[in-house]
């Protein structure tokens, strides 16, 4: 089968010799030896080019579907340390090692498969990399995803001078924190959260790659855990063989990635901070950020598991959920119906109070007797012991108030101005 197409950026190409579009040039192009080589065909309808990337789990390959004539990424299963690759004439064959290794290789393999039909389930989510096919083959298995062409976050943190406004990341991870929500309800988590599995499309969007289809089982191998977790982005429980993971688990690689892209610091590693928690709060380091989030951040990369959200609904809701203001904080402001702000009008230094009751109405009733907001309120105040006498001489003051200052005043002013300052509300 003739193949017209650059196996870099699978557009296009009728001349040999670098591509046109992105320069790469399949005739200097050298793969590492376990990789699968340019322009091998899968599933009889999978063009493989160049690797995307690759992890403890699993080789990452641009890919081409014939059928569709559609740009895609294919994951192939090929955790590193228990298999080889052996180049044959029947086949690009993987080979399990023997030994433990090859029931840890057909566990992985299992779980590697039920995920990925769970998350084809998910198909149209807008934080999470669509799956569109699965199938096994080379002794392996192989996963069909939608290619989103982008940067990483990683990559457009280094273009950015390593960080971005803590508003702007917030916004940008929301659509994420939604779409691992209904991940989570699936009983899915993705373990491996970090600024290199998020993907930013030409349009700002943001996706989460790579869910880690065979992180549960290693975690329970005799392999170091080391090579396979990324110092910074992961709790403690996955430290630790029988520490115990679950949607918190990303909660913490989620608010971790989110301080990377804020600080422009990697997070402490948090074996490090069981020991002694030194990590700063982004303000400690001058970055401009809402308190509130600043709380759900930390929160959410508490070291122990106890301390943090238990979901990323819990975490999304704290973060987009500004506190109410405390009531004091709101006394001398404006009544909501007038939007008038208070003033600072104030009497004659010879006034005195006009009432001197043991009952004095409040700063509220006075000012909705004054300006006639609140017809319960006054309903209210007819109704009570208050002499009509004092009322009819409160409001009478009040208009008089009113009428030489030209706009109405705050509540605290009017009452201050009519009861004297000293009174009690």
């Amino acid at each position: 089968m003739e193949i017209n197409l650059c196996m870099g950026c699978m557009r296009e190409k009728k001349q040999p010799g670098p591509c046109p579009h992105c320069g790469f040039e399949e005739a200097v192009y050298e793969p590492s030896p376990h990789h699968l080589p340019p322009e091998t065909v899968l599933n009889g309808k999978y063009i493989i080019g160049r690797v995307l990337g690759e992890g403890g789990f699993g080789i990452t390959y641009l890919g081409w579907d014939i059928n569709l004539e559609l740009k895609v990424a294919i994951k192939e299963y090929y955790p590193n340390g228990f298999v080889t690759r052996q180049f044959t004439g029947s086949g690009n064959t993987v080979t399990i090692l023997s030994g433990y290794r090859t029931e840890y290789f057909n566990k992985g393999l299992e779980k590697f498969v039920d995920e990925a039909r769970r998350l084809a389930k998910f198909w149209g989510l807008p934080g999470i990399v669509a799956v569109k096919d699965y199938f096994p083959q080379n002794s392996t298995a192989y996963i069909v995803m939608e290619f989103v062409e982008g940067k990483t976050l990683k990559t457009l943190l280094r273009e950015n001078n390593g960080y971005i406004p803590a508003a702007q990341v917030f916004d940008m991870m929301r659509p994420v924190m939604e779409s691992l929500e209904t991940v989570h309800e699936a009983g899915l988590i993705h373990r491996d959260i970090s600024p290199d599995n998020i993907m930013v499309d030409v349009k700002g969007r943001v996706k989460l790659l790579d869910f880690g289809a065979a992180r549960s089982f290693i975690t329970d191998s005799e392999k170091s855990l080391s090579v396979m977790l990324k110092p910074g982005y992961a709790p403690e429980e996955q430290y630790r063989s029988r520490g115990k993971q679950g949607p918190w688990t990303d909660v913490y690689s989620l608010c971790a990635t989110m301080y990377r892209a804020i600080t422009g610091e990697v997070p402490l590693e948090s074996l490090d901070r069981m020991a002694e928690d030194t990590i700063k709060r982004p303000s400690e380091l001058g970055i401009v950020i809402d308190s509130h989030q600043e709380d759900a951040l930390m929160k959410g990369m508490a070291v122990f598991q106890k301390d943090r959200y238990a979901s990323i609904e819990e975490l999304r809701i704290a973060l987009f959920t500004k506190p109410e203001p405390e009531p004091a904080a709101i006394e001398n402001k404006i009544w909501p119906e007038t939007n008038v702000a208070p003033q600072t009008w104030a009497a004659p230094t010879n006034q005195t109070p006009i009432v001197q009751s043991a009952t004095v109405p409040s700063k509220r009733n006075i000012w909705d007797e004054a300006y006639g907001h609140n017809e319960a309120l006054r309903e209210e105040y007819i109704k009570s012991s208050e002499p009509k006498t004092k009322k009819e001489s409160m409001l009478h003051k009040a208009a008089e108030m009113v009428e030489q200052s030209g706009q109405k005043l705050g509540r605290k002013n009017l009452w201050d101005e009519i009861y004297g300052s000293k009174n009690g509300s």
